[in-house]
């Protein structure tokens, strides 16, 4: 968990947490889109270029140089951290005026990643300065689209939370208004979590979930400090409200790191929850627990007595199989669950011949090694039932599947 001292020490800090609270792309994850851009594109000069004698200082136009040397030094790749942070040094020094210039300077066209990341740094710049009239701009095409306001509001949270919460509350759009308040709610929530329930619900009702999830994950580390959060969650009168929060602390370990003990349930029931709301934390605990620890998932539901339905335990199964796949065939085949691994191979198969699979582009179409050592797997716990399938599908991926039987067999 991120504390609030960290939360609050940089640009950087401050716009993870707004883009983690709204899971939104910031110039931080740009690169994880891996477009290829080009980088050297250049303004129109009859329209655009212009705008930088009347807007920016004649020290400041050469910043605005250094800045297009840098998009270029990109050329049809991403900016470099190195370059991102030597961006950042120079926009970190603009006046409003500046950030102005440079926006004028960078290409309509802000689908290129270098313009994206740039114009989000510009964008948080601006919001530092005079956030009011930096938001009034994200608002506006092409920036809107974008989301740039994110970038806006992380700036603007850092000099005045209760300013960004009051315009938000007072001029925002409905999806506006939940952003920003899950953002504010979570910073509410670090900063005093004895008294963000009470601002929230005085200032700006919209924070609510985000203080809640918070505290969900602030308070799921001790069981006394669980038997609290119960209690709170027993104060609350909307329904809806008490299972947001439910599945903010089933998903904790997502977000913490800790083990989230399946005991919780019987804290729960103790603390008097209606028995529908313990049925509803079971499940979740149980789905979050598929994507987040899917082995240890799957032994539990697999255990005697448990009424798991097979479908998650399959969900299970194929979760853990994308992180290890060897692990997985060899734990089906050697607890009765052959029937996992057959469903697995036809699910594949049928997902590739629909794909338009051919003989030689295996690799190209997705015929993994894991799907060949799965049906070798079936194959070899149940010939008769694995072969019987096989004749059913073309010959040419028949003979695939034979192939790669006599390579494991090498």
């Amino acid at each position: 968990m991120i504390v609030p001292n960290a939360l609050m020490t940089g640009w950087k800090s401050k716009l993870a947490l707004v883009a983690g609270t709204l899971g939104v792309a910031s110039w931080l994850g740009y690169r994880a889109e891996c477009r290829n851009l080009d980088a050297a594109q250049q303004p129109d000069s009859s329209t655009r270029s212009t705008a930088r004698p009347v807007l920016a200082t004649r020290t400041r136009a050469g910043s605005i140089d250094r800045l297009n040397a840098l998009r270029r030094v990109a050329g049809r790749w991403s900016l470099a951290p190195r370059e991102e942070a030597q961006c950042w040094e120079i926009i970190r020094g603009f006046s409003v005026d500046e950030v102005k210039a440079y926006l004028a300077e960078i290409p309509e066209n802000l689908n290129f990643q270098a313009n994206l990341v740039l114009a989000g740094m510009l964008f948080y710049r601006w919001g530092q300065l005079d956030p009011e009239a930096a938001m009034k701009e994200a608002l506006k095409p092409p920036y809107a689209e974008a989301q740039y306001y994110q970038s806006v509001v992380a700036a603007w949270m850092g000099r005045d939370l209760e300013g960004v919460m009051r315009w938000a509350k007072a001029n925002g759009s409905e999806p506006i208004k939940r952003d920003v308040g899950n953002a504010a709610g979570r910073l509410l929530a670090f900063q005093d979590p004895e008294t963000a329930l009470a601002r929230a619900t005085a200032e700006f009702p919209s924070a609510m979930d985000g203080v809640l999830f918070t505290l969900a994950l602030q308070m799921s580390d001790s069981e006394e400090s669980r038997r609290k959060f119960f209690a709170l969650l027993a104060s609350r009168e909307d329904l809806k409200e008490r299972k947001r929060c439910l599945v903010s602390l089933a998903s904790a370990p997502a977000y913490t790191g800790r083990h989230v003990p399946v005991e919780m349930v019987a804290e729960l029931e103790a603390s008097g929850a209606p028995p529908d709301q313990v049925d509803f934390f079971r499940n979740e605990l149980e789905r979050q627990a598929i994507f987040q620890n899917p082995q240890e998932a799957l032994e539990r539901m697999s255990l005697p007595g448990s009424d798991t339905p097979r479908d998650r335990q399959l969900s299970a199964y194929a979760n853990w199989l994308k992180y290890e796949p060897e692990e997985a065939t060899a734990w089906a085949a050697n607890h009765g669950k052959v029937d996992f691994v057959a469903e697995t191979v036809k699910a594949r198969a049928t997902q590739r011949i629909a794909g338009g699979w051919q003989p030689g582009g295996e690799e190209r179409n997705g015929w993994d090694r894991s799907t060949l050592d799965q049906f070798n797997a079936w194959r070899r716990h149940e010939p008769t039932t694995a072969e019987t399938w096989l004749q059913t599908l073309p010959s040419e991926i028949r003979d695939h599947f034979n192939a790669s039987s006599h390579d494991a067999t090498r």
